[in-house]
C-alpha cells in the first residue's frame, strides 16, 4: 500500500477514481475509461482507489459516494464529479 500523502502524486493531469466491486456506476464508468487511457487518454495518469480496502483515502478527499473521479494537474485538483464525462470535458 502507498503512504497516504503519494497517492495522487501526479507528474501532469491525472485522474484518481474513487470505487467499489460492487457498485455498478463504477464498472460501467471504468468500461468507458479504462480504453481511453489506452488510446486517446495514453497522456493522464490513473489511479483507482477502492473504498472498501483503503477508506482513509475516501475521507482525505471528502468522498461520500461513488464514483467519484478527481482530475489534478500535478498536487492541483482542477475537477471533482460523478460523472465520467464531467472529467471528460475538463480534459478536452
Amino acid at each position: 500500500m502507498q503512504a497516504l500523502k503519494d497517492v495522487h502524486l501526479f507528474k501532469g493531469l491525472g485522474i484518481l477514481l474513487f470505487s467499489a466491486e460492487w457498485c455498478g456506476p463504477c464498472k460501467v464508468n471504468k468500461a468507458r475509461l479504462y480504453p481511453m487511457l489506452e488510446n486517446e487518454l495514453k497522456d493522464i495518469e490513473f489511479e483507482e482507489i477502492n473504498i472498501d480496502t483503503h477508506p482513509e483515502y475516501a475521507k482525505k478527499y471528502g468522498v461520500r459516494s461513488i464514483p467519484t473521479m478527481i482530475l489534478f494537474d500535478g498536487d492541483t485538483i482542477l475537477k471533482t464529479s460523478h460523472k465520467l464525462d464531467d472529467i471528460l470535458d475538463e480534459i478536452r
